[in-house]
């Protein structure tokens, strides 16, 4: 399942590959996936094409392998290309070379599996601008394990959840192979910091099992002022993508009304940022499914800035949540 210590080169073609694969893992498609379930199976005109390929793909073996790693080949199921290219490159790396068994289905079969693995989880819970995102920055800074699901899933949620991205978001399938390759890293007995989500990251959504092991860890609430949670916002969002702000308020449209969306987007226009974050604060503090609650919180923490949260949560907190049983 963990595969920072070897080489997996991916056999499959480039569009299967773009849809999902192994976190790190290189893309030299064989053009080898065939329906049959054996590769003695090939026809003699498949078989000739096939040691074409692999004859020419040998040849970027030095190249795709700098690292001078172990390498694991993977193609659709395990059964056809990378038992092929396995008998063409085994007599170049007879000790470092192999095929990963259940290929790319057997993977995504383990992905599942992973996440109702048990994990301590410790979720960052806050009304919007409380500086989750932020705490959790400054927590892997400094060394602790965080699971960053916005950062994994190229959006922060919501109506704004785009606001100054230009990379694509990853398929929601990649979506979860990347989160069981960090869920790999971090494997240990200690917390994890994560981030509590409401609703969907753009078109990627936290797999259920994942939420409810999320839901069942130690709940932290994080209390802050609301002109605090503004200006949060205002540093977030202020002045790096107007149009992508305006076009997230125009979404809220049907929400909060065409005349308070039209004041907000000529209030972000003429670079009043500070009552555009407070007016959507208003919003979003009240509005259903946002509501994040401290009443199940395991602890309630107050700060008026992240460094203030993060020498709680580090201190009195973490001692507390250390203590506790696996």
């Amino acid at each position: 399942m963990c595969t920072q210590a070897v080489t997996v080169i991916d056999l499959r073609s480039v569009p299967a590959f773009d849809q999902g694969h192994v976190p790190g893992s290189i893309s030299a498609p064989l053009d080898a996936e065939n329906p049959a379930p054996k590769r003695q199976h090939l026809n003699p005109a498949i078989r000739q094409h096939l040691s074409i390929q692999a004859a020419s793909w040998r040849e970027k073996y030095e190249t795709l392998c700098l690292e001078k790693q172990p390498v694991v080949l993977l193609c659709a199921d395990g059964m056809v290309a990378s038992p092929f290219v396995y008998d063409i490159l085994s007599p170049v790396i007879p000790d470092a070379l192999s095929v990963f068994e259940g290929g790319y289905r057997g993977y995504r079969k383990r992905v599942r599996s992973l996440f109702r693995k048990p994990c301590r989880f410790v979720l960052l819970r806050g009304k919007t601008g409380s500086g989750k995102s932020a705490l959790l920055q400054l927590l892997q800074q400094n060394g602790y394990r965080v699971l960053d699901l916005e950062g994994l899933s190229g959006s922060r949620g919501s109506a704004f959840g785009r606001v100054g991205e230009v990379s694509p978001q990853p398929t929601h399938e990649h979506f979860e192979n990347l989160i069981a390759g960090t869920l790999c890293q971090l494997q240990s007995d200690e917390p994890i910091f994560v981030e509590e989500e409401l609703h969907p990251l753009g078109h990627c959504v936290v797999p259920e099992s994942l939420q409810r092991q999320m839901q069942n860890g130690f709940k932290v609430y994080l209390d802050v002022p609301p002109e605090t949670r503004a200006d949060a916002l205002v540093e977030q969002y202020g002045g790096i993508d107007d149009a992508g702000v305006i076009d997230g308020i125009r979404r809220l449209a049907g929400r909060i009304g065409q005349e308070q969306c039209d004041r907000l987007i000529e209030a972000t226009e003429r670079g009043e940022y500070h009552k555009v974050a407070r007016e959507l604060l208003a919003y979003y503090d009240n509005a259903s499914g946002y509501e994040s609650s401290a009443s199940d919180a395991d602890v309630v923490i107050s700060g008026d800035n992240v460094q203030a949260l993060y020498n709680t949560l580090t201190g009195d907190v973490f001692t507390r949540l250390a203590a506790r049983e696996p």
